[in-house]
Protein backbone atom coordinates (compact mmCIF):
# COMPACT_ATOMS: atom_id res chain seq x y z
CA UNK A 1 0.00 0.00 0.00
CA UNK A 2 2.81 2.57 0.47
CA UNK A 3 4.36 3.99 -2.76
CA UNK A 4 8.10 2.60 -3.01
CA UNK A 5 9.21 6.27 -2.45
CA UNK A 6 11.75 7.27 0.21
CA UNK A 7 11.90 11.28 1.12
CA UNK A 8 14.86 13.06 2.66
CA UNK A 9 15.01 16.84 3.96
CA UNK A 10 18.36 18.70 4.44
CA UNK A 11 19.60 22.14 4.23
CA UNK A 12 21.09 21.09 1.08
CA UNK A 13 20.04 18.30 -1.68
CA UNK A 14 22.45 16.23 -0.44
CA UNK A 15 22.30 13.98 -3.64
CA UNK A 16 23.36 16.63 -5.79
CA UNK A 17 25.43 19.28 -4.24
CA UNK A 18 29.34 19.62 -4.75
CA UNK A 19 31.51 20.13 -1.15
CA UNK A 20 34.26 22.14 -2.33
CA UNK A 21 35.74 19.90 0.40
CA UNK A 22 35.02 16.51 -1.00
CA UNK A 23 38.73 15.74 -1.96
CA UNK A 24 40.37 16.84 1.27
CA UNK A 25 41.70 14.37 3.46
CA UNK A 26 40.04 13.93 5.94
CA UNK A 27 42.71 14.32 8.62
CA UNK A 28 42.48 18.14 7.24
CA UNK A 29 38.34 18.33 7.43
CA UNK A 30 36.91 20.09 10.07
CA UNK A 31 33.82 18.52 12.49
CA UNK A 32 31.18 20.19 10.40
CA UNK A 33 32.64 19.10 7.06
CA UNK A 34 33.27 15.64 7.81
CA UNK A 35 29.64 15.35 9.30
CA UNK A 36 28.05 16.80 6.10
CA UNK A 37 30.29 14.42 3.56
CA UNK A 38 29.05 11.63 5.92
CA UNK A 39 25.50 12.37 5.75
CA UNK A 40 25.86 12.17 1.89
CA UNK A 41 27.19 8.79 1.66
CA UNK A 42 24.43 8.11 3.98
CA UNK A 43 21.86 8.54 1.86
CA UNK A 44 22.96 7.14 -0.90
CA UNK A 45 23.86 4.09 0.45
CA UNK A 46 20.44 3.88 1.73
CA UNK A 47 19.10 4.23 -1.96
CA UNK A 48 21.22 1.79 -3.09
CA UNK A 49 19.58 -0.31 -0.71
CA UNK A 50 16.29 0.76 -2.30
CA UNK A 51 16.94 -0.70 -5.67
CA UNK A 52 14.20 0.89 -8.20
CA UNK A 53 12.50 3.50 -5.41
CA UNK A 54 11.84 6.83 -6.13
CA UNK A 55 13.76 9.52 -4.44
CA UNK A 56 12.49 12.98 -3.11
CA UNK A 57 15.20 15.26 -1.63
CA UNK A 58 13.91 18.16 -0.15
CA UNK A 59 15.73 21.23 0.75
CA UNK A 60 14.25 24.50 2.51
CA UNK A 61 12.58 25.80 -0.42
CA UNK A 62 11.07 22.55 -1.49
CA UNK A 63 9.84 21.84 2.02
CA UNK A 64 8.09 25.66 1.84
CA UNK A 65 6.43 24.54 -1.97
CA UNK A 66 5.45 21.41 -0.03
CA UNK A 67 3.14 23.32 2.71
CA UNK A 68 1.90 25.47 0.36
CA UNK A 69 0.81 22.39 -1.67
CA UNK A 70 -1.18 20.60 1.12
CA UNK A 71 -3.22 22.93 3.00
CA UNK A 72 -5.32 25.69 1.76
CA UNK A 73 -3.45 29.41 1.49
CA UNK A 74 -4.42 30.73 4.52
CA UNK A 75 -2.87 28.11 6.58
CA UNK A 76 0.14 27.65 3.86
CA UNK A 77 1.20 31.03 4.16
CA UNK A 78 0.84 31.00 8.06
CA UNK A 79 3.28 27.76 8.46
CA UNK A 80 5.24 28.87 5.63
CA UNK A 81 6.06 31.84 8.38
CA UNK A 82 6.06 29.36 11.04
CA UNK A 83 8.89 27.58 8.68
CA UNK A 84 10.96 30.09 8.23
CA UNK A 85 11.00 31.84 11.70
CA UNK A 86 12.21 28.35 13.19
CA UNK A 87 16.08 27.90 14.07
CA UNK A 88 15.56 24.35 15.41
CA UNK A 89 16.45 22.17 11.93
CA UNK A 90 14.94 19.37 13.64
CA UNK A 91 11.41 21.35 13.83
CA UNK A 92 11.80 22.19 9.92
CA UNK A 93 12.37 18.71 9.34
CA UNK A 94 9.45 17.65 11.16
CA UNK A 95 6.86 19.65 9.65
CA UNK A 96 8.38 19.18 6.14
CA UNK A 97 8.23 15.76 6.77
CA UNK A 98 4.33 15.80 7.53
CA UNK A 99 3.56 17.82 4.40
CA UNK A 100 6.06 15.81 2.00
CA UNK A 101 4.42 12.25 3.16
CA UNK A 102 1.01 13.86 3.26
CA UNK A 103 1.57 14.48 -0.38
CA UNK A 104 3.25 11.76 -2.01
CA UNK A 105 3.33 8.78 1.10
CA UNK A 106 6.18 6.77 1.12
CA UNK A 107 9.05 5.87 3.50
CA UNK A 108 10.93 9.67 5.04
CA UNK A 109 14.14 8.82 6.67
CA UNK A 110 16.84 11.43 8.87
CA UNK A 111 19.95 11.67 6.68
CA UNK A 112 21.92 10.20 9.68
CA UNK A 113 19.60 6.95 10.48
CA UNK A 114 21.70 4.40 9.31
CA UNK A 115 19.66 1.54 7.34
CA UNK A 116 20.75 -1.97 7.07
CA UNK A 117 17.71 -3.39 4.47
CA UNK A 118 15.52 -2.19 2.16
CA UNK A 119 12.51 -1.48 4.28
CA UNK A 120 9.83 -2.37 1.86
CA UNK A 121 10.81 -5.49 1.95
CA UNK A 122 10.13 -5.50 5.88
CA UNK A 123 6.59 -3.77 5.86
CA UNK A 124 3.29 -5.95 5.39
CA UNK A 125 1.41 -5.49 2.38
CA UNK A 126 -1.72 -3.83 4.16
CA UNK A 127 0.41 -1.69 6.16
CA UNK A 128 -0.92 2.35 5.85
CA UNK A 129 1.23 4.05 8.64
CA UNK A 130 4.27 2.99 10.22
CA UNK A 131 6.35 4.91 12.66
CA UNK A 132 8.87 3.80 15.78
CA UNK A 133 8.03 4.01 19.67
CA UNK A 134 10.66 5.53 21.66
CA UNK A 135 12.40 2.71 23.74
CA UNK A 136 11.36 2.37 27.12
CA UNK A 137 14.26 3.91 28.67
CA UNK A 138 13.18 7.09 27.57
CA UNK A 139 11.56 10.08 29.46
CA UNK A 140 9.59 10.75 26.50
CA UNK A 141 8.55 7.01 25.84
CA UNK A 142 5.10 7.92 25.24
CA UNK A 143 6.16 9.57 21.90
CA UNK A 144 6.77 8.41 18.18
CA UNK A 145 10.89 8.47 17.16
CA UNK A 146 9.83 9.46 13.71
CA UNK A 147 12.49 9.47 12.10
CA UNK A 148 11.54 6.77 10.31
CA UNK A 149 8.74 7.25 9.34
CA UNK A 150 6.37 5.51 6.48
CA UNK A 151 2.61 5.91 5.43
CA UNK A 152 0.42 6.14 2.29
CA UNK A 153 -0.64 9.63 0.88
CA UNK A 154 -3.26 12.10 2.71
CA UNK A 155 -2.84 9.82 5.91
CA UNK A 156 -5.39 11.36 8.91
CA UNK A 157 -2.54 10.82 11.18
CA UNK A 158 -0.44 13.07 8.88
CA UNK A 159 -2.49 15.67 8.46
CA UNK A 160 -3.87 16.09 11.94
CA UNK A 161 0.37 16.09 13.05
CA UNK A 162 0.64 18.76 10.66
CA UNK A 163 -2.21 20.83 12.06
CA UNK A 164 -1.08 20.21 15.51
CA UNK A 165 2.13 22.14 14.46
CA UNK A 166 0.60 25.15 13.46
CA UNK A 167 -1.35 25.00 17.14
CA UNK A 168 1.67 24.78 18.62
CA UNK A 169 3.26 27.91 17.17
CA UNK A 170 0.45 29.63 17.61
CA UNK A 171 0.73 28.80 21.82
CA UNK A 172 -1.08 25.60 22.46
CA UNK A 173 0.79 22.97 24.41
CA UNK A 174 2.64 24.98 27.19
CA UNK A 175 3.73 21.41 28.65
CA UNK A 176 5.51 20.90 26.32
CA UNK A 177 7.96 24.54 26.39
CA UNK A 178 10.85 23.33 28.77
CA UNK A 179 13.58 25.39 27.51
CA UNK A 180 13.33 23.63 24.05
CA UNK A 181 14.19 20.15 25.31
CA UNK A 182 11.07 18.27 24.66
CA UNK A 183 11.08 16.60 21.30
CA UNK A 184 8.10 18.70 19.68
CA UNK A 185 7.70 16.43 16.42
CA UNK A 186 8.02 13.17 18.90
CA UNK A 187 5.37 14.26 20.98
CA UNK A 188 2.97 16.01 18.60
CA UNK A 189 2.94 13.03 15.90
CA UNK A 190 1.76 10.80 18.90
CA UNK A 191 -0.83 12.99 19.95
CA UNK A 192 -2.15 12.64 16.35
CA UNK A 193 -2.43 9.20 16.25
CA UNK A 194 -3.85 8.98 19.83
CA UNK A 195 -6.89 11.84 18.68
CA UNK A 196 -6.89 9.56 15.23
CA UNK A 197 -7.38 6.49 16.69
CA UNK A 198 -10.45 7.59 19.29
CA UNK A 199 -12.34 7.99 16.57
CA UNK A 200 -10.94 5.44 13.92
CA UNK A 201 -9.58 3.12 16.08
CA UNK A 202 -10.29 -0.38 13.58
CA UNK A 203 -8.81 1.12 10.56
CA UNK A 204 -5.92 1.89 12.42
CA UNK A 205 -5.27 -1.53 14.01
CA UNK A 206 -5.50 -2.71 10.70
CA UNK A 207 -3.49 -0.80 8.74
CA UNK A 208 -0.98 -0.21 11.80
CA UNK A 209 2.72 -1.32 12.57
CA UNK A 210 4.32 0.22 15.10
CA UNK A 211 8.03 -1.00 15.52
CA UNK A 212 9.66 0.12 18.76
CA UNK A 213 13.10 1.75 19.12
CA UNK A 214 15.85 -0.24 21.29
CA UNK A 215 18.82 1.21 23.31
CA UNK A 216 21.79 -0.42 22.51
CA UNK A 217 22.95 -2.70 25.56
CA UNK A 218 26.15 -5.10 25.95
CA UNK A 219 25.03 -8.77 24.31
CA UNK A 220 22.26 -7.51 21.80
CA UNK A 221 25.14 -8.23 19.24
CA UNK A 222 24.63 -11.89 19.97
CA UNK A 223 21.55 -11.95 19.30
CA UNK A 224 18.82 -9.28 18.42
CA UNK A 225 21.86 -7.74 16.27
CA UNK A 226 23.23 -10.56 14.70
CA UNK A 227 26.48 -9.19 12.14
CA UNK A 228 26.71 -6.11 13.41
CA UNK A 229 29.02 -4.59 15.61
CA UNK A 230 28.21 -2.79 18.49
CA UNK A 231 28.73 0.77 18.93
CA UNK A 232 32.72 1.99 19.06
CA UNK A 233 31.51 5.59 19.62
CA UNK A 234 29.07 7.83 21.12
CA UNK A 235 27.10 7.71 24.26
CA UNK A 236 23.74 9.78 23.37
CA UNK A 237 20.87 7.44 22.28
CA UNK A 238 21.22 8.53 18.62
CA UNK A 239 24.48 7.32 18.60
CA UNK A 240 22.56 3.95 19.64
Amino acid sequence: AIPNTLIFTHTVNLLTHKFEFANVHPDFLTDRQYEWLALQRNVKKIIQLHGDASVRFLTDEDCKTSIRNVVNASLGEELVGYFKAEQAGMLKADLCRGTALYETGGIYLDVDLGVRMNLFGVLNNSTEFATVKVHNHSKYRDGFFQALTSVVPRHPVIFLDIELFAEYYRGAFPEYRNGGDTPIGVMLLKQAYRDVNASQFEYLERTTELWTELLYELGMERNLLRGVAPPTWGTARSCR
